[in-house]
């Protein structure tokens, strides 16, 4: 072995404060804590731990299987073993057997470190298929409990796959590892075969078989099933649905419905049914547009009334200018900021439309409207979301060169890049609404 200029077979080691050795290729820091390099006692303690090393270096190696059984904490034969093999490898990398005590705490902590340590997962059983379901709709709960979900689409979560566990047991289907290619097949036959007899509509038949997809789906990513049959592909839920038929009003059905929700006004002091048909006419609101309307979302600008914020459906951008009689009636009839958050509430202070898992949905607004139609003696398709139809329906009529203005009025979601990178400008459908307003001229007197 080489000594140092000094003489010395140990160099002193500065930013260590100790002693350092490099012996076949591996460098040994020893005598930690010394003074410095005219500390006689620490080089000393240091040199017999260089030796101590070295014989352990010289040493040969013992085969694998032997530090397997030596580390193996079953008895305490074997936490000593732990601890001896703890200390030896220390000192070969750190080259001191000065064990700081939180490492060989782990060789006393192991037998119950050991029993406390998680099993390695293993693939889940298949179970019964409406087991399976169930876990699948709690996880769609949670979801609902977090915000990240409308109460309205885990009811469809839960209508739609209700079918599909009938049609299993209709056909002694138990367990989800019988749930194959060629039932589910069979199931797709099936919803085809419904709406072809018009017992169905073909958005229903669409939904149910998404919504099996999606189940299949999660049971896979859960490995409660090794793969989704082959069959439960990207056209397994493509059904040609119909377009959605809106249902304008006219401007005398307007003129006539205005006319008596404000007479109805006049008469018990409450303006709110009026406000309704204007939110609905003026802004595209549906019942859940209106119950989730904050005060944050108003605002004035230039001596005109604005909403701007996401669509309650969708998040998408909804922005429109308000009209005199609009603002006029949200004044009247909204709540103390200092004491809600919400523009409209109930006699109780609480939301129009309201729902939970136990409860069935509660919407004031529709609710308001059905007590109109009957007295005005008005048949089916003439509910509140007409006048959303209307408004649209005019807009598209009368600015035809601005075919955007239908989609912003709409608050549809943002197609293409616009999503990402463009803001949308909303003048043109500010000027379009006044026109709207003079059109049918609604005032409350």
């Amino acid at each position: 072995m080489k000594t140092a200029r000094n003489g010395r077979l140990l160099s002193w080691y500065a930013p260590r404060r100790c002693w350092r050795k490099v012996y076949q290729g591996k460098a040994y820091y020893v005598g930690k804590g010394s003074s410095g390099p005219d500390d006689e006692k620490g080089y000393q303690r240091g040199l017999e731990e260089f030796y101590a090393i070295k014989r352990r270096v010289d040493e040969p190696e013992p085969e694998p299987e032997e530090v397997v059984q030596s580390v193996a904490p079953a008895t305490d034969d074997g936490k000593a073993a732990l601890e001896a093999a703890i200390r030896d490898a220390f000192a070969s990398v750190v080259g001191s057997d000065d064990i700081p005590k939180n490492v060989l705490s782990f060789a006393s902590d192991y037998s119950t470190l050991s029993n406390t340590l998680p099993e390695v997962p293993t693939p889940q059983a298949p179970g019964y298929l409406k087991d399976r379901i169930k876990d699948y709709l709690s996880d769609i709960k949670q979801r609902v409990e977090i915000g990240g979900l409308a109460i309205t689409s885990y009811r469809e979560y839960e209508d739609k796959l209700e079918d599909f566990v009938g049609y299993a047991r209709q056909k002694q289907v138990e367990k989800l590892d019988e749930v194959t290619g060629h039932f589910l097949n069979h199931y797709r036959k099936q919803q085809l075969d419904l709406v072809i007899s018009k017992k169905i509509g073909a958005f229903t038949a669409k939904k149910r078989l998404a919504h099996t997809k999606r189940f299949l789906e999660w049971c896979r990513r859960l490995e409660y099933i090794e793969q989704v049959p082959a069959c439960v592909d990207k056209t397994y839920a493509q059904i040609t649905t119909p377009k959605p038929t809106p249902y304008p009003f006219t401007k005398q059905q307007v003129n006539k419905l205005w006319k008596h929700t404000l007479e109805q006004a006049h008469r018990t002091g409450s303006y709110r049914n009026v406000l309704f048909v204007a939110l609905g006419l003026n802004c595209g609101y549906r019942s859940g547009d209106i119950a989730s309307l904050r005060h944050e979302h108003l605002f004035r600008r230039k001596g005109r009334w604005y909403i701007e914020r996401g669509r309650n459906k969708t998040g998408s951008p909804q922005h429109h200018i308000l009209w005199g009689v609009t603002i006029e009636l949200l004044q009247a009839e909204m709540t103390n900021p200092k004491h809600h958050d919400l523009v409209l509430v109930d006699i109780n202070g609480e939301p129009l439309v309201k729902e939970d898992f136990v409860k069935s949905k509660i919407d004031l607004v529709r609710e308001a409207f059905k007590r109109i139609r009957r007295n005005m003696k008005w048949g089916p398709n003439t509910g509140h979301s007409c006048l959303r139809d209307t408004g649209a329906d005019w807009l598209k009529k009368t600015f035809p060169q601005y075919p955007g203005v239908v989609s912003q009025y709409l608050a549809h979601m943002p197609q293409g890049m616009t999503t990402h990178y463009a803001n949308q400008h909303y003048e043109t459908l500010y000027e379009c609404l006044d026109e709207m307003d003079k059109h049918y001229n609604l005032s409350l007197t």
